[in-house]
This record gives C-alpha cells, sequence and structure tokens, in this order.
C-alpha cells in the first residue's frame, strides 16, 4: 500500500469535483441526497446533513426521519422532510422508499441511536439500495451484521467508532494510516477515519488531509462531514475521492469559521460554499 499525503497534485484533483455548469445546468444534473438519520432525543443530527448536502452543491435533499426531526425539519423550507411517524427508524414508509428510489446518494446513520428495532430498518435500506452509500454515526455499530449492496460505500467512524468497527486503537497518526488502510483493503470499504488530521482509505491507496481545526470537535460537525460526502457521491464522483474531498472542504470551512469556542455546525454549514470557492479558485 502506498501513501500518498496532502499535496498540490491532491488538491488539483479535488478541483475536479467541481467542473463549471453548463448554462443549461437543470436540476438532478447535481444529485439528489437522501438522509435516513433522527431520533426522539437526536432532532438535529439528518437536518444538518440534508442541509449540507445541499450547501455543497447537491439539488434536492431528502430527509427521511422519525416524528420529532420531521417536525424540526419543516422549518427548512430548502429541505424535502418525510415522516416516518415514528420515534425511532424503526420502519420504513412506502414515502421513504419512493425517496429513496429517486436519490442518487444515502446517507445514513445520523442521529439514529442504537437501539434493536433500528438496526433492522438500516439493514433493510441497505440490502436494497444499490447506488453510493456514506455510512456514519450509529449506523456503524451494526456493520458488520449489515448486508450493503451498495458498491460504493464510504464509511466515516471517529476513533471510538473505528475501534467499534474494526477492533483496533491506533493513537499516532502513523498507526491510524496503518489501520484505516488495512482495514479498508480487508472489507472493501472507503473509510474516512475522522481527527485532527482525517485519514482515508480504499484498498491500495490512503491519503491524510490536515485541514480543519481543534474547534471543529462540537456535535454536529460530523453530520455536515456526512451530509458533503452525500453530495459528492450524488453528483457521481468516485467515493475515495468523494471522502478526500468531503473531508478537506469539511475542514476548511471549520478554518474559515470564527475559529474560537463558540464554533457550531450550522456555522460550518454557512461556509461550505466559502471553503469550496477557495479550493476552486
Amino acid at each position: 500500500m502506498e501513501y500518498e499525503p496532502e499535496g498540490p497534485k491532491w488538491r488539483e484533483k479535488l478541483k475536479t469535483c467541481y467542473p463549471k455548469r453548463p448554462i443549461w445546468s437543470k436540476k438532478h444534473d447535481f444529485g439528489y441526497v437522501a438522509v435516513v438519520g433522527g431520533s426522539r432525543t437526536y432532532t438535529g443530527a439528518p437536518i444538518l446533513s440534508g442541509l449540507a448536502a445541499l450547501r455543497a452543491g447537491a439539488d434536492l435533499s431528502f430527509v427521511i426521519t422519525p416524528q420529532n426531526p420531521y417536525m424540526s425539519a419543516l422549518n427548512y423550507p430548502d429541505l424535502i422532510p418525510i415522516n416516518l411517524e415514528t420515534d425511532y427508524v424503526s420502519e420504513i414508509t412506502d414515502e421513504a422508499w419512493v425517496a429513496l428510489s429517486k436519490s442518487d446518494s444515502l446517507v445514513i446513520g445520523n442521529g439514529l441511536t442504537k437501539r434493536f428495532e433500528v438496526a433492522d430498518a438500516v439493514n433493510a435500506v441497505l440490502s436494497e439500495y444499490t447506488k453510493p452509500v456514506v455510512i456514519d454515526a450509529d449506523a456503524l455499530h451494526f456493520l458488520s451484521d449489515l448486508d450493503i449492496r451498495s458498491e460504493k460505500t464510504v464509511v466515516t467512524p471517529h476513533i471510538s467508532e473505528f475501534k467499534t468497527i474494526s477492533g483496533t486503537l491506533p493513537e499516532s497518526l502513523d498507526e491510524r494510516i496503518k489501520a484505516v488502510g488495512e482495514f479498508a483493503k480487508e472489507t472493501c470499504l472507503i473509510v474516512l477515519l475522522k481527527g485532527h488530521f482525517d485519514v482515508i482509505a480504499k484498498e491500495d491507496e490512503v491519503i491524510v488531509s490536515k485541514s480543519g481545526t481543534p474547534f471543529m470537535t462540537k456535535g454536529g460537525t460530523g453530520d455536515v462531514l456526512a451530509g458533503v460526502c452525500g453530495a459528492l457521491l450524488s453528483r457521481g464522483v468516485e467515493p475515495f475521492l468523494a471522502a478526500s474531498s468531503a473531508a478537506y472542504l469539511t475542514g476548511k470551512a471549520g478554518e474559515l469559521c470564527y475559529n474560537d469556542e463558540g464554533m457550531t455546525a450550522t456555522e460550518l454549514i454557512d461556509m461550505i460554499p466559502k471553503s469550496i470557492k477557495s479550493l476552486i479558485s
């Protein structure tokens, strides 16, 4: 396995995610994203992912979520909220399946909780969905039992979630590079390990993204990253490049924020367009 650090050639590759739009572009040319997540307690997570996907260039964002997050999502007219009419993602309605069929990528896991009935619903979705997928947050706890049909799957763990899915807890950057690379090779998944430096790996390549700030520890920033990655996948970007670009762009958005203790995930979302512009200008 060859380790390629972040550098000018890598940044040039990231720029290809955002080619100049033709003047006759129309809705759906740049992707529809579906987000499945949320619960009675965690209402904001899927909303953050859905909004981040739009800010990262997706044309539509479906948010498929239980009752409480659905009510919150109604305050955001840019989103298309779909009510599962439950307290948790415990079943998938016909309306939700229709939205999933229309989408070009899926982000699943944000704010789900780890309840057993949630695991069944997550598996029901992933055993049917064949387009690109981002598996994040609580859905990662079910990873070993999931029947994943998509051949383009990105997993986005933080270090504790990586221990859950891999059984290892690498500490230094070199240890993370080695562990993430080995896990990607074993599973044929694209792995984005979040941290001070993000480590992204596929079967035969590892990248380290060095953008970001220590103030991005706030709740919700991982949901933003998942949404950005989902947007890039929905636009047809190859999964390893989508994960690498999402890591860089989200980190850069963090640098463009006030960069102090008051940073929030919603502020991070607002900086995504400026982050993209800083990359492609």
